[in-house]
């Protein structure tokens, strides 16, 4: 029973919404990691699932991963470390998606473009420079 795309981009607005306003993001971790499916639209390719809070990750556990938990994910990251992680993956994302595991399935980096888009130019300086320290960090660590 597939959704209608009306309102699969609905949920997926009022994720890109609800995110950047909200500057978190859910997923579902198990002892296997993020709660993740395989494409409705692309053979051997993964979707990984967030939503825009608790309560609509619990929706989809309820139904399609009762072993998992729900997890917050703070934006920066969501849009720094999963968004490009999973783009070199070639995992696909999938926002606010039905405990039916139907809704849009979106390339990582256009979710990060739409977040960003919908963030106060302060907000993204703000998680620009938070990135650009963790990644300071990061060299410093490994030298």
């Amino acid at each position: 029973m597939l959704r209608d795309t009306a309102t699969s981009q609905d949920n997926y607005r009022s994720f890109v919404e609800q995110a950047a306003n909200a500057c978190e993001a859910w997923i579902l971790s198990g002892s296997s990691g993020a709660g993740f499916c395989e494409s409705n639209e692309h053979d051997g390719v993964d979707v990984i699932l967030f939503f825009s809070d608790a309560a609509y990750a619990r929706r989809s556990q309820q139904v399609s991963f009762p072993d998992y938990q729900p997890e917050r994910v703070d934006l920066s990251g969501l849009l720094y470390r999963w968004l490009p992680g999973m783009s070199q993956d070639g995992v696909l994302a999938g926002s606010n998606w039905t405990g039916d595991l139907v809704g849009l399935e979106i390339d990582p980096f256009d979710l990060r473009e739409d977040l960003e888009s919908r963030l106060r130019a302060e907000q993204q300086e703000f998680y620009s420079e938070k990135y650009r320290q963790s990644m300071s960090n990061n060299d410093s660590e490994s030298a």
